[in-house]
């Protein structure tokens, strides 16, 4: 049953540690001829928990109206990577297709690997596991593109995590429970998958001026989806390399093919190339500021050398100097009205005036014509103010005049106000933020703060220090302080409320409420020492709290008067005795159970006292329980079995519920005083085995509880 739950717990663990893990499982293109198609699977570990592989599922669709044939599909051989046992071992067979969906339906055999031989699958660019080839029994349409995507609810892999020995299956959509890691895996699929590509439609000639290169030629891909294709450039029709292209063209013909994810298509179109010399045509220009040339209409701002449109491959080039227009702009400020000498004209109002211009300079006048007047600025002042118009200070108010600048004469209007100050005293704790300033003190102090309407704020501040009070208080589950009225559940120190700088807080050990069980049987009644009670019905009974221990009294009362059979021995009394509580004499040997017990002689043995009875005993007779405490039936202090005369030997073991041997004996009239080691056993019931041999040469096994009551 253990190992049971530690293999549960195992793979319980590794199914948790394998849903933050992550595998990726990629369709990557390959190539395509006419009627042939191939691509591969690469699985990687992108995660860190170690994954050994079993076996993969392929289920995904491509898309529609690829062919008018018949589609087919193989792995295209079997994996030679050391520890791949040439998985997927199927050969040249055809591979499981559902051609009314499309779809790719293949399920690798989960018997190749066992948890032993599963190869790593590893991190970083993962492994190529195989390649396959799909088929059709014409040709694919030219320039199509293959589409395959992967069914979203079911495929993946089929693993061995993290040194597992049974396998998980890891999926990229989430079924949970049993070994099913859903969300586990990623999968994705080339985004380009073309099939049978064709050279693309390319011109029959093409002229050029001069230094073409290849990168000058024209063509039109075919394969347009999801992206157009690259062109390669050659010189022949078959076979060769592709051409650079910073490579210099010459007159003759080349040859076009495109190419898609590595994949080129096999023919190539071809084009006839004729080169033509170039020449150029230089018309130099001077101007100002700006030049438009007639040859194609565009404006030109700076000296350079343009060229135009190739017609004819002659190329017509503009030598332009341009000499910047700028202007020379003369600020003027003037009261009432100004005569410019440039033009000799007066004007009376502000403004920016054009004047003439020499060798691309025109002269402007920004006039500002101001009238005059006067501003007056008001002020408010504490004490005295220092007036930046003049430099002078003045300690009264009043109206003062100023310089003049602009035809704007300056007048102050001064009003001073007497300097003031307003004190405020505080007294804090350990530190006081006074919000005059935000400023923090900590010692006792006069201190200045800002000044508004000439009132300057003073701080008297007087810092007490801030101290604390320690309770130490020790409780059972809760405690409820009266300082905040708060209940608390854990141990640790709180801080409580605080009175003229001294902050109470409270050093709280609280301790668990456990309880303790004593078991007790008495006879009638029974006084608890605990709390003093006596009590004459059995129960459970709460006691006294010791260090946060409840104690707890689990009570039997026994009926100890009772006797059944009037053989003067009590129903209590013969519970620890071998004798029948229904029978007046248990060995029928004419003697009442308890006048036996009264002079000594065995009540169950019908040889004891007297040996010639012909009752006397036979077989073995073994007691269910004993009292081991000094007190009652001296034959109940200790435990002992009766061994008739047809008895040859035994071997007798009495076991507690952990299997250890307390005591064992061959003696037929041992006795076992309720101790093992020098120790007193407790209150329990314990096991025992016997193996008797009987003198008619039978051999039998019993087996029982014994009752140990105390």
């Amino acid at each position: 049953m253990n190992y049971l739950l530690i293999s549960l717990l195992f793979l319980l663990s590794s199914l948790q540690f394998a849903r933050a893990q992550q595998l990726e499982m990629a369709f990557e293109w390959i190539c395509s001829t006419t009627n042939t198609a191939d691509f591969q699977i690469r699985v990687t570990n992108t995660g860190t928990i170690p994954i050994t592989f079993n076996a993969l599922i392929i289920r995904g669709v491509h898309a529609a109206n690829l062919t008018t044939g018949t589609i087919t599909w193989q792995a295209l051989n079997d994996n030679t990577l050391p520890g791949w046992l040439n998985w997927p071992n199927t050969g040249t067979t055809n591979l499981p297709y559902v051609s009314s969906q499309r779809k790719l339906n293949f399920s690798s055999s989960t018997s190749i690997f066992t948890n032993v031989t599963a190869p790593l699958i590893p991190s970083g660019s993962g492994i190529v596991v195989g390649t396959f080839r799909m088929f059709t029994t014409t040709t694919w349409v030219p320039n199509s593109d293959f589409g395959f995507v992967w069914e979203a609810t079911s495929g993946g892999i089929v693993g061995y995590i993290n040194g597992g020995t049974t396998v998980t299956s890891i999926q990229h959509y989430d079924v949970p429970g049993g070994t099913i890691c859903g969300g586990c895996l990623t999968v994705s699929a080339s985004s380009e998958q073309p099939l049978n590509l064709s050279a693309s439609i390319t011109p029959a000639n093409q002229s050029f001026c001069s230094a073409a290169t290849v990168s000058d030629l024209s063509t039109s891909p075919l394969y347009i989806i999801p992206q157009i294709a690259s062109i390669l450039w050659y010189d022949t029709q078959t076979g060769g390399t592709a051409l650079n292209p910073t490579t210099l063209l010459n007159n003759g013909t080349y040859y076009a093919s495109q190419m898609v994810n590595s994949c080129e298509s096999a023919t190539r179109a071809e084009t006839t190339v004729n080169i033509t010399p170039s020449t150029t045509n230089t018309t130099p220009i001077s101007s100002c500021g700006t030049y438009t040339w007639a040859n194609n209409g565009q404006t030109y701002t700076s000296s350079g050398i343009y060229s135009v449109t190739t017609t004819n491959c002659i190329t017509e080039t503009l030598n332009l100097t341009i000499s910047p227009s700028t202007i020379n702009t003369t600020l003027i400020s003037a009261c009432e009205s100004y005569t410019w000498a440039n033009n000799g004209q007066t004007y009376t109002s502000s403004g920016i005036y054009s004047g003439t211009t020499a060798n691309c300079i025109t002269e402007n006048l920004n006039l500002t014509i101001s009238p005059s007047t006067s501003n007056t600025n008001l002020i408010s002042a504490c004490g005295t103010y220092t007036w930046a118009n003049n430099g002078q200070t003045y300690t009264a108010s009043g109206t003062y005049n100023g310089t003049t600048t602009n035809c704007v004469t300056e007048i102050l209007d001064l009003t001073i106000t007497p300097n003031t100050t307003n004190t405020t005293p505080i007294s804090a704790c350990g530190a006081y933020t006074w919000a005059n300033n935000g400023q923090i003190y900590t010692t006792s102090g006069i201190y200045t703060g800002t000044t508004a309407n000439c009132i300057s704020e003073t701080l008297n501040l007087t810092i007490t220090p801030s101290t604390t009070n320690t309770t130490p208080i020790s409780a059972c589950g809760t405690y409820t302080w009266v300082n905040n009225g708060q209940t608390y559940t854990s141990s640790g120190i709180y801080s409580g409320t605080t009175a003229n700088c001294v902050t109470e807080n409270l050093n709280l050990t609280i301790s668990p409420s456990t309880s303790n069980t004593t078991p007790i049987s008495a006879c009638g009644t029974y006084t608890w020492a605990n709390n003093g009670q006596t009590y004459t019905a059995s129960g459970i009974f709460n006691g006294t709290v010791i260090n946060c221990v409840l104690q707890v009294l689990d009570l039997e009362i026994i009926d100890c008067i009772s006797d059944s059979d009037n053989d003067g021995l009590t129903d209590y009394d013969e519970s620890f005795l071998c004798t029948n509580s229904s029978l007046f004499d248990t060995d029928s040997d004419g003697i009442s159970d308890g006048d036996e017990d009264a002079q000594e002689s065995d009540p169950c043995d019908p040889c004891s006292p007297n040996i010639n009875s012909g009752n006397c005993i036979l077989g073995i007779h073994i007691p269910t329980a004993f009292s081991p405490n000094g007190s009652g039936f001296s034959e109940n202090n200790v435990y002992q079995i009766i061994a008739g005369q047809d008895i040859a030997k035994i071997a007798f073991k009495i076991i507690d519920r952990w299997g250890n041997i307390l005591f064992e004996s061959e003696d037929k009239e041992f006795q076992w005083d309720g101790s093992y080691k020098g120790q007193k056993c407790n209150n329990g019931i314990y096991a025992y085995f016997v193996d008797v041999s009987y003198s008619t040469g039978k051999i039998e096994t019993l087996s029982g509880n014994i009752t140990l009551i105390r």
